[in-house]
């Protein structure tokens, strides 16, 4: 069983923060595999740090999506169970428990920080698509773990349609269309606490340890505070954690 955490990077402003996030599931989680996708530029610009992160490098050519190379490295990593992760994450502790989920369901996520997103629902994007009942909020997808299946693999191909057609009416997140694309589907689905998503820019409820913070901003930072205090607690980012601050490659 071969068990590894796949990310994929589209433009070199996301780059320094990927390898912040991949040398931290190093240091945890070292038997892991971990595969980059990126295209021939970023490789060349990562020049060595990318071998010294990454046991799997994959340039691509070409994408249906050159924005959203993780509908690549969904369609080409050869693991039987991945972890789909954003660059901008950081781990703050092992979670192998994730992938003992998939013992018994097809695909772990969690939910998004938003009931649905108001962009999408001024483009009238959720109209055009498969309909999902309004109970049905939408799955972040910068985490995702799944069996390396052909229904998890057919999901992927109608996610990626979805997509297309929401990117055609201007809305370039994926989100929706997952929605859609995992709902019609028959994986059976987990739903993550936000202790393995936590989205660190937002307000929130936390009960028990974090370990996967998810925000671009200075995470290393935050995971000084963000287990301390009261088991349960509610959460509030402290001044000076914005959007738009990249970490330097470690």
């Amino acid at each position: 069983m071969r068990r590894g955490v796949v990310y994929a990077c589209s433009h070199q402003r996301w780059l320094a923060e990927t390898l912040v996030s991949a040398e931290s599931c190093r240091r945890h989680m070292p038997e892991l595999e971990r595969e980059i996708y990126l295209t021939a530029p970023l490789r060349e610009a990562a020049g060595t740090d990318l071998d010294r992160h990454f046991t799997r490098v994959i340039v691509l050519e070409g994408s249906e999506h050159p924005a959203r190379p993780r509908f690549d490295s969904v369609v080409r990593t050869t693991l039987d169970q991945a972890l789909f992760i954003d660059g901008d994450t950081l781990f703050l502790a092992p979670v192998h428990e994730l992938f003992e989920l998939l013992d018994h369901f097809d695909i772990a996520l969690a939910a998004a920080p938003q009931y649905l997103s108001p962009k999408a629902r001024r483009l009238g994007i959720y109209e055009m698509l498969p309909p999902v009942s309004l109970a049905q909020p939408e799955w972040n997808t910068g985490v995702l773990v799944a069996r390396m299946d052909g229904a998890f693999r057919e999901m992927s191909k109608t996610w990626s349609g979805l997509y297309a057609t929401t990117r055609s009416k201007g809305f370039a997140m994926d989100q929706a269309a997952m929605r859609s694309a995992l709902v019609h589907s028959r994986l059976r689905v987990a739903t993550l606490p936000n202790n393995y998503n936590l989205r660190a820019l937002l307000p929130q409820l936390i009960a028990g340890d974090v370990k996967i913070l998810h925000a671009h901003g200075d995470l290393k930072k935050i995971a000084g505070y963000i287990n301390k205090g009261d088991p349960l607690r509610l959460y509030t980012p402290q001044p000076g954690d914005t959007y738009g601050f990249y970490p330097k490659a470690p």
